[in-house]
């Protein structure tokens, strides 16, 4: 009886004894800024029970037992870790101040704004140095839009749902641009109007955009050109041809200029076309955008483009073969005389724009279009339409035999056509804009002839 109360006694003391040499393990963890830092782990690195995280405010509490060393890991994403070894006396009473350093770099501020679907397509201009054309601008990336289609990879003009090329409108800087009106082809198309060096952002919209632009129904081109915040300039040449650019800033913004120089020249492409002959296309336009601050309310902006096309054409002979191979045919046609035409056009656009305050904008746009373009042609050609039988046994694709000649001919094509063309309009437009809408509104008169 007396072993088992010493036995019991001795068990009490020890659990009481166990009791008393705990102690109350607290802090506040901040950041380098002496910020909280919340969600940090604390744990030690041996007792998987003794574990806690810490609150909004960065403190934290673990008892632990009295006067032992125990290395304590605090731990959170984006911080480093830290390992501190703690010992702590019964009675003590501290407050441990421990400082976490982030591990990785703070990124700035973004800012989220509400926006909205409004029918447009945003094109970056940069793609389409990455996707060769022929044109050489923005009009290849909109080919392969859905809806939009193209027949002729030489030229820059582009169909909507089925509609006319001429059904398609192109602004830019808000000034309605206009193609030459004579064209036939796609050889004497020449450049694309949009110069990418000058290009800041383009928007397309094949159907459902605003009543300002027009009322053409297939497609708009929107075009902005840069605001330069400095000087630079660029130069690219390739075998079909040339252009530089140049921008600057004047004076802290009181006067900006962008100035574009562009050469073009098909004529290797067009000699691997099935017709031979002698092609000399030359295309050559150049653009420039000044602007001036008049004052802090007024600004002053000038679009200038000149351009010059011209297309050079003797054909010689053309033969192509179709068919199958059952009923393999052949049409050969010689030619005789020459083709020559000329595209020359000047645009200019002045924007006078006020800014009485940072919701409210007025806009006065002149412009004025002036085109001359002449194509002269005396074209014969006299034609034979053959059934042949290829020679299989041949190593030349060339060598045939005629079985049949079904019919031959001679075709007469000449034109002498001019044409002068001068367009003038007056734009009054203003845009208020409110904390939830925006109203715009316009008044535009035009003259053609």
């Amino acid at each position: 009886m007396l072993k088992k109360i010493i036995f019991s006694t001795i068990l009490f003391w020890a659990a009481t004894t166990s009791v008393a040499q705990t102690v109350v393990f607290k802090g506040i963890i901040t950041d380098p800024a002496k910020q909280p830092v919340d969600n940090v782990v604390v744990a030690s690195t041996h007792d998987e029970d003794l574990t806690t995280i810490s609150t909004e405010k960065g403190e934290f509490s673990i008892k632990i037992p009295a006067n032992k060393r125990i290395d304590f890991l605090f731990r959170r994403v984006s911080y480093r870790d830290t390992i501190i070894a703690i010992r702590i006396s019964k009675g003590s009473d501290t407050t441990f101040r421990i400082q976490m350093t982030p591990s990785g770099q703070v990124l700035e501020a973004v800012s989220v704004t509400e926006s909205y679907n409004d029918s447009y397509t945003r094109i970056n201009p940069q793609l389409s140095y990455k996707m060769p054309s022929p044109t050489g601008g923005v009009e290849a990336l909109i080919k392969s839009m859905p809806g939009t289609s193209s027949t002729n990879e030489l030229s820059s003009q582009y169909n909507v749902r089925g509609g006319n090329y001429d059904e398609n409108l192109i602004f830019v800087n808000d000034i309605q641009i206009y193609r030459p009106f004579l064209v036939r082809s796609a050889q004497q198309e020449g450049l694309s109007f949009v110069n990418l060096d000058l290009t800041r952002s383009v928007k397309f919209s094949a159907g459902g955009f605003e009543a300002k632009y027009g009322d053409k129904m297939s497609s708009v081109l929107d075009v902005e050109y840069k605001k330069p915040t400095g000087y630079g300039g660029s130069i690219t040449a390739s075998f079909l041809g040339a252009s530089a650019h140049a921008e600057g800033n004047v004076n802290n913004g009181a006067f900006t200029y962008l100035v574009g120089v562009r050469f073009k020249s098909n004529k290797y492409l067009l000699d691997s076309m099935d017709t031979k002959g002698t092609y000399k296309p030359t295309f050559f336009d150049t653009q420039m955008l000044l602007t001036w601050k008049l004052a802090p309310k007024w600004r002053l902006e000038l679009l200038g483009n000149f351009s010059r096309n011209k297309y050079k054409y003797i054909p010689e002979d053309r033969v192509t073969n179709f068919g199958t191979l059952q009923t393999a045919q052949q049409l050969m046609i010689y030619f005789d005389g020459q083709e020559v035409d000329q595209y020359e056009s000047y645009l200019g656009g002045l924007t006078l724009a006020f800014n009485p305050n940072q919701r409210d904008e007025y806009r006065l746009i002149a412009s004025s279009y002036y085109a001359r373009e002449t194509e002269t042609y005396d074209l014969q050609s006299q034609y034979w339409l053959m059934d042949i039988e290829p020679n299989l046994g041949s190593s030349s694709s060339d060598i045939i035999n005629i079985k049949d000649v079904r019919g031959y001919g001679t075709f007469l094509e000449h034109a002498r056509n001019r044409l002068t063309a001068l367009v003038t309009a007056l734009d009054l437009r203003g845009s208020h804009t409110f904390p939830r809408n925006r109203v715009e509104w316009g008044v535009k008169a035009q003259n053609g002839r």
